[in-house]
């Protein structure tokens, strides 16, 4: 089992996984906050926060694989890559819990998660040696700011601001990671054999 966890934490395929996640459930949470379909109940603080609760948990478990995958990585970074893993994993549940409760409590919570992301992203890709995906990692990192940045300066946005606002950035940042995927996959194909288990960044903050 724990070698299969590393093998997947050592793939570009679970970082294009985490891509496509993140982009079709950012796309959900924008999508339903402005068409609900027939039949369908009206979008809440708590099912937007559930979504992009799931969103923020994928993106928790894949870092955690990948500070467990990197073995060639210096500890530094390693440990940078764990502690945003286990934030997104407390946070991820918190939101899936439903303690997003007002749309406040999600916007400081949710934002003050991405703010922490997206420094903790900007900094650990300054940390060891250049890396394939460093691109899409650093501009997901800064736009994590950006977002997280107007979500806790309005704290009094409705839902609808505060859905756009944070699942649009899903949906960018998984944008970025599914590019990051595959310029990963092509650094692999160029590189010797040995050098295959070489760390991946993910975009903002990995």
């Amino acid at each position: 089992m724990a070698t299969v966890l590393l093998a997947l934490g050592d793939s570009w395929g679970a970082v294009l996984f985490l891509g496509c996640a993140s982009l079709l459930l950012g796309a959900a949470v924008v999508a339903w906050i402005h068409v609900t379909p027939a039949g369908w109940p009206n979008p809440t603080t708590r099912t937007i926060g559930v979504l992009l609760g799931a969103q923020i948990l994928l993106y928790g478990l894949c870092h955690l694989l990948r500070a467990m995958a990197a073995p060639d990585v210096d500890g530094g970074r390693r440990v940078l890559v764990a502690l945003l893993g286990i934030e997104a994993l407390v946070v991820g549940v918190l939101l899936v819990r439903g303690v997003g409760g007002t749309v406040a409590t999600l916007g400081l919570v949710a934002g003050l998660f991405w703010l922490v992301a997206g420094v903790i992203a900007a900094l650990s890709e300054f940390v060891g040696r250049a890396r394939p995906g460093r691109g899409p990692a650093m501009l997901g990192g800064l736009l994590a700011i950006a977002a997280s940045i107007a979500v806790l300066a309005y704290p009094e946005a409705s839902l609808t601001v505060a859905a756009d606002v944070l699942g649009g950035y899903a949906v960018v940042l998984g944008v970025l990671t599914i590019v990051q995927a595959f310029q990963v996959r092509n650094a692999a194909a160029h590189r010797p054999a040995h050098r295959d288990r070489a760390d991946h960044g993910v975009a903002a903050g990995g």
